[in-house]
């Protein structure tokens, strides 16, 4: 009957058929599609008609024991109705797709029109892809022109995001992934590198915050844990738009001139970072309370007394990057904006695994105090939320400050580890006079001792070993003498107002 080829009939709708011009439609010609013909020839696939709009999931890959069970479930449903799938990370939802639609063709569709036109057309080929090959439609909840698309399906698909859309106009399953913990990230890293030693697998998932697909990439890419940190690394970076400064340290403990117990301290704040997979993990001290398994570090000392240095030293034990916290930059007079730079920040850090520093923290950190009018409570608001970040964070967190007493009770009852540096006296002075200069440096007749005698600290040092290198190149001097040294000496406590005496023995402040 001619009712066959009207518009909503499956011949035309599907695109079955096509129909040739004519004054009458009976009088028209019928050609068979060719996408028809082949799929009845047993040639062909849904890949070159779908391309344009998105691509086939591929292989499955290693999952944890949490994501295999609800790949279980979703494989019972693919194909039989709209099935939701949420959970916070692309890689993880990706993942549990492959392996639930192994054997079946599953299409991401992220290319989709916003021409209402085009995006019909989208729906009937997509209903007649369906039908010819079984192919699956993945579709973003996030996407306007995604939701659009699932609601002119008529055909089975899987709806996918971080939180579940409940603007669908017929039933749908909802399955929810779990979070992808330390416990998931390990099982999956274990799998994706079975030859690889556990403990460097272990810090691998407690550094770095990867999905199961990311895992799995890295797994297959690299050869040992050395390189897998480096590729893990670089996936986990996000850009802070100046928030901070992300570098890789490369201090070593030996370019640090400490007092035993000063080193002591910093390695044993280390050793606690890397054992954290043993101890709060396999031996059960993680908190189920929702709060954070970080530890907080307290620096104080004078300024120039290696805080910073320490800090890097202590990024670069770890193999992990450091992220400088730019406070100038993070503190806002717009109301919230402080709160969503902090969030960015700890968020980049829980991401990678970095070191977070606040230098001078104290201007961040301070006490709360009495409400008088809104910049108040708007600084004990923005000191509130800062708790409660740190308490959730998982990562280190290093505070250093000159005036610790400056610093709100309630940050001090979180730290976990202070070190003092206190400002430096003779003979730990000459042990930083002997480190001030590079290997390839030309020093000659370096008097450590009497350079001692200068009461700088060990930042002041820097500067005026590295003013005396500039000293001695701008005379074209073949060497860095004394004589240099002492004349950079001099500059630099004229700088901050303290000349020094006259005496041969460098005089005292």
């Amino acid at each position: 009957h001619w009712s066959a080829l009207t518009p909503d009939r499956p011949l035309l709708r599907w695109q079955l058929l096509r129909a040739g011009h004519a004054p009458l439609m009976a009088d028209a010609p019928l050609m068979l599609e060719p996408r028809l013909l082949h799929a009845l020839m047993g040639a062909g696939s849904a890949d070159s008609v779908l391309e344009p709009w998105g691509r086939r999931l591929g292989a499955p890959q290693p999952l944890s024991a949490a994501q295999r069970a609800v790949a279980a479930e979703l494989a019972q449903l693919l194909g039989r109705q709209p099935v939701q799938l949420i959970g916070p990370r692309t890689g993880d939802r990706d993942a549990v797709l492959r392996c639930a639609g192994a054997g079946r063709s599953l299409w991401r569709l992220d290319a989709i029109p916003a021409d209402p036109a085009a995006l019909l057309q989208l729906a009937r080929l997509i209903e007649r892809e369906s039908v010819l090959t079984g192919m699956i439609p993945v579709l973003d909840a996030g996407s306007e022109p995604a939701r659009r698309l699932a609601l002119a399906l008529d055909a089975a698909f899987v709806l996918t995001g971080t939180e579940a859309w409940h603007g669908l106009d017929r039933p749908a399953r909802t399955l929810a992934l779990p979070p992808t913990d330390f416990a998931a990230r390990r099982e999956l890293w274990r799998a994706a590198a079975p030859d690889a030693a556990p403990e460097g697998l272990d810090r691998l998932a407690n550094d770095f915050a990867l999905d199961a697909l990311a895992i799995a990439e890295i797994g297959a890419a690299c050869d040992g844990t050395g390189q897998m940190r480096d590729m893990a690394r670089l996936r986990c970076r996000v850009p802070l738009d100046g928030l901070a400064a992300r570098r890789r340290p490369l201090t070593e403990w030996d370019d640090l001139a400490l007092r035993p117990a000063q080193r002591a301290a910093l390695q044993a704040l280390a050793e606690r970072v890397r054992r954290q997979p043993r101890v709060l993990h396999d031996w059960g001290y993680a908190r189920a309370s929702g709060r954070g398994n970080g530890t907080v570090a307290l620096f104080t000392g004078p300024s120039g007394t290696g805080k910073t240095l320490a800090s890097e030293a202590v990024a670069a034990a770890l193999d992990l990057d450091l992220l400088h916290v730019d406070l100038g930059q993070v503190v806002s007079k717009w109301l919230g904006e402080t709160e969503k730079n902090l969030d960015r920040i700890f968020d980049a850090a829980a991401q990678g695994g970095a070191v977070l520093l606040f230098d001078e923290a104290d201007a961040l950190f301070g006490k709360r105090g009495e409400v008088r009018d809104s910049r108040d409570r708007h600084a004990n608001m923005e000191i509130s939320f800062l708790l409660q970040r740190i308490e959730a964070h998982d990562g280190l967190v290093i505070l250093t400050t000159n005036q610790q007493q400056a610093l709100d009770d309630a940050f001090l009852r979180r730290i976990a580890v202070i070190v003092q540096f206190p400002f430096p006296d003779a003979e730990l002075r000459r042990d930083i006079w002997t480190r001030s200069h590079p290997a390839a440096a030309p020093v000659l007749g370096l008097d450590a001792g009497r350079l001692a005698q200068i009461a700088v600290s060990g930042g002041e040092i820097r500067n005026i070993a590295l003013g005396a290198a500039f000293g001695a190149a701008g005379r074209e001097a073949d060497a860095i003498g004394m004589d240099d040294l002492l004349a950079a000496a001099d500059r630099e406590l004229a700088k901050l107002g303290r000349p020094r005496s006259g005496r041969k023995d460098g005089g005292q402040r």
